[in-house]
């Protein structure tokens, strides 16, 4: 049975996820994938064509995750259930509680150009996501129309990068709802 490029990727996923681009070798990704190496490399080129795709899929995932959140009556509301769905994940899936954009990024200095230019492209197109979904809340009333949305954007997107990175080191959940709602208030008073 031949597995699809999708279950490659998403089994990538986690490996580069828990472990970061640099610490993962080929002989982790061959039995991550139960690939042999030249089958690795016809299928994806290399170790970094590999981790480009699974960037480029994760932003791709996230933007449309963000993305949804416009279309419910309260834009604002689903954005912080997001927020919490993302950053209170069980334990077994820890790793999932840190954006793989920011644990890439821990990694810049050893990642080849292309994949570096890949990981501050998804962070561009994250921080769109997050804009299109302040658009709609404006449209919906709960932003003021004075505000600077693509300033909102920006201080929302590091918000986010912050929440997920204090829920990777922290177990208290509920502390970590408690910080996504103070952010979401700040947002709103901010707006």
């Amino acid at each position: 049975m031949k597995i699809t490029n999708e279950e490659l990727i998403k089994n990538a996923t986690v490996l580069f996820w828990k472990k970061g681009y640099s610490a993962v070798g080929m002989r982790e990704l061959q039995s991550a994938l139960d690939m042999r190496p030249g089958s690795i490399y016809h299928r994806f080129k290399s170790k970094d064509g590999l981790f480009r795709l699974v960037i480029e899929t994760y932003v791709e995932d996230s933007k449309s995750d963000i993305e949804a959140c416009s279309a419910f009556p309260d834009a604002l509301a689903e954005l912080e259930r997001y927020f919490v769905s993302v950053t209170t994940c069980p334990g077994e899936l820890q790793y999932q509680r840190q954006c793989l954009l920011v644990r890439t990024l821990s990694d810049m200095e050893q990642l080849p150009e292309a994949i570096r230019q890949v990981v501050v492209d998804g962070m561009a197109t994250l921080k769109s996501a997050f804009l299109l979904v302040l658009e709609n809340a404006q449209h919906q009333g709960n932003i003021s129309q004075e505000a600077n949305l693509n300033e909102l954007a920006a201080w929302l997107q590091c918000q986010f990068v912050g929440l997920r990175t204090q829920a990777f080191v922290c177990e208290d959940d509920e502390q970590i709802k408690r910080l996504i709602s103070r952010a979401m208030s700040e947002l709103n008073n901010a707006a």
